[in-house]
């Protein structure tokens, strides 16, 4: 795959590339650029859209040598659900309609590449699956809010009660 030699390639004249992209929605899950609006927030290390197939590409480069499960990833909150609902909505800010996904993990140390499909109806459940979790670590208890500093830092400020009844996230 071209994308996982030494050096990146330039792109090809049918694709967008976004590198290193920071996205945040809304609590309504619409891409915005407001941070008083951020209720879950992330970084792609590349992003790639053919504008002409309509393939949305993303790419996740990690520097571990423990190279996790492909069934593992295919249900991980970044790679698996917010990066691939993410990566469709920059595509179609970018006037481009996807039709298909496909995700990439590179383990640089030890050279080993992971890639999966993502069904695009996997990818508008993306927000009832991230509420989901967030509600289920909640709810369980493995995870108590300790509101506080910290609260800038996480992707899902504004949809955190605690944080909310603390002052730390504006409603």
């Amino acid at each position: 795959d071209r994308l996982f030699d030494q050096e990146l390639p330039k792109p090809l004249p049918s694709e967008k590339w976004w590198v290193e992209h920071f996205f945040q929605f809304d609590a309504d899950w619409n891409l915005s650029e407001r941070p008083e609006d951020c209720a879950f927030h992330g970084t792609i290390d590349l992003l790639i859209v053919d504008t002409v197939t309509g393939e949305v590409r993303i790419f996740d480069w990690k520097t571990s040598r423990e190279v996790e499960p492909l069934s593992e990833l295919r249900v991980n909150l970044q790679l698996g659900v917010s990066y691939p609902f993410a990566g469709c909505a920059i595509a179609r800010m970018a006037g481009v309609e996807p039709t298909q996904v496909v995700v990439g993990r590179q383990y640089i140390p030890v050279a080993t590449l992971q890639k999966f499909n993502i069904p695009l109806e996997e990818v508008g459940d993306a927000p009832r699956k991230l509420r989901a979790r967030m509600d289920a670590i909640h709810g369980a208890g493995e995870f108590p809010p300790k509101p506080g500093s910290g609260c800038f830092y996480c992707p899902a400020i504004r949809l955190c009660d605690a944080a909310k009844a603390a002052g730390t996230a504006s409603s």
